[in-house]
């Protein structure tokens, strides 16, 4: 289920009948991938019992937001996290504190993957293999720790449709 789950691509797109530029096979005639950025409480509140209803699978990019990530009305403590694991849905990497990651440094940015990873660890989730920049800030080297690291799948976003002629990577 999480490999079916896993298949992305770099925003949230629908393909109907198109070769796939980013991961190089063919795309299924139909894909609809759902995601969900922030771990809001509504995630886990409602968003996952719908998913589950209608047969629907999801990733959830998971992040922290210090110092309101404690409130629990606005986000998920990690036993939600945790339980969304158990459901089946895919949990994936968001960063620690939401940053701008292509102004980080390398070290910067490897400690806010290597938070989200480590948490994960403790709860017994698996390492993450998705990742979802935030605010859409991305760079090429930025992508070559991702690729380090070993990560199968990176999302960005932006107000306009996904091309990926022109967007790769």
């Amino acid at each position: 289920m999480k490999k079916i789950i896993g298949i992305f691509l770099l925003a949230l797109i629908v393909v109907c009948g198109a070769e796939a530029q980013i991961i190089k096979k063919k795309m299924p005639e139909k894909l609809v991938v759902l995601t969900f950025d922030d771990a809001t409480a509504s995630h886990y509140s409602v968003v996952a019992p719908l998913l589950k209803e209608y047969g629907f699978g999801a990733t959830f990019f998971v992040c922290e937001f210090p110092p309101n990530f404690s409130d629990t009305a606005k986000y998920m403590n990690w036993r939600q996290i945790k339980e969304l694991d158990k459901m089946g849905f895919e949990i994936a990497n968001h960063t620690r504190s939401h940053p701008a990651v292509s102004k980080l440094s390398r070290e910067e940015l490897l400690a806010e993957l290597n938070y989200i990873e480590r948490k994960c660890d403790s709860m017994h989730i698996s390492k993450p293999v998705s990742f979802a920049y935030p605010g859409y800030s991305l760079s090429q080297e930025v992508i070559d720790v991702l690729l380090e690291k070993g990560y199968q799948f990176a999302r960005a976003g932006g107000s306009r449709v996904y091309e990926p002629q022109s967007d790769f990577p």
